[in-house]
């Protein structure tokens, strides 16, 4: 994670090349030092500094609070490798609310920002990042990563809903996609759509692990008659073969009024 963000806030920035307002040469030049500076490990240097010029910059005019708001980008930079990512994320948070910060960089800082707040373990503030820049991009790793934050914090309703999203936009969930959406259905207290999710993939090669669990969504689901079906087959494929399988077997196909319950009395 610590890496992944270095070479978030690090990559090259061309100062003198942006579409916000245009910025002074001897600020330029300052800023491409202290960039040098950041990349070369200079790090309680470039906070100084670069905290200094924003706080200078930041009540000017647009071009005065652009050029501020990219100091406090090199300042989170440093944090961010002195392993201090709650700071760091204060300092991108204050950069995008900048006059002459423009909409996509915005957006850019923001989504940095968020992951920087999960790195300080923020999830709460991460969440309503994410879910603040998805309301105006569309990403599916992002959309994955929000589903999963809200599991995390047990919003499971939240993270219902956005699972359905993150699902339209998946052909094939990975296995751990797979169990996260189980894991969500289940929490959600959405036991037919967790049974529907699982019987999707279940077949002669599942594990006995993945039969137990769809024939209990089953029960859970108010279908014992499914449940016993369910049982039924794994036994019948040899998934189940123990002698307390057989008599929960038998005792399924009675609570769900099957043929093999009532042969059994």
């Amino acid at each position: 994670m610590k890496r992944s963000l270095m070479c978030l806030l690090l990559s090259i920035w061309s100062f003198s090349a942006s579409a916000s307002p245009a910025l002074q040469g001897d600020v330029i030049a300052d800023l491409n030092a202290l960039q040098s500076q950041l990349q070369e490990g200079a790090l309680a240097q470039v906070i100084e500094r670069a905290t200094a010029q924003a706080e200078r910059l930041a009540s000017g005019n647009q071009s005065d609070q652009w050029a501020s708001a990219l100091y406090q980008q090199l300042a989170a930079g440093a944090l961010a490798r002195q392993d201090q990512p709650a700071a760091a994320a204060d300092r991108l948070a204050i950069a995008r609310g900048l006059n002459g910060v423009d909409d996509d960089q915005a957006a850019r800082w923001l989504r940095e920002e968020a992951s920087l707040r999960r790195a300080a373990d923020q999830r709460d503030q991460a969440i309503e990042l994410l879910t603040e820049w998805l309301t105006s991009q569309q990403d599916i790793d992002t959309t994955w990563q929000l589903t999963r934050l809200l599991a995390q914090q047990e919003r499971w309703e939240e993270a219902a809903e956005w699972l359905e999203q993150a699902l339209s936009q998946t052909p094939e969930p990975s296995d751990a996609q797979q169990a996260l959406t189980l894991a969500i259905y289940r929490n959600a207290g959405q036991s037919e759509q967790a049974l529907s999710w699982l019987l999707d993939g279940l077949n002669a090669q599942s594990s006995a692990a993945d039969w137990r669990q769809a024939a209990g969504l089953a029960q859970q689901a108010g279908q014992p008659g499914v449940a016993a079906g369910l049982w039924e087959t794994a036994w019948q494929l040899g998934k189940l073969s123990e002698q307390e399988d057989f008599w929960l077997l038998i005792q399924l196909h009675l609570a769900g009024g099957t043929p093999r319950g009532r042969q059994s009395i």
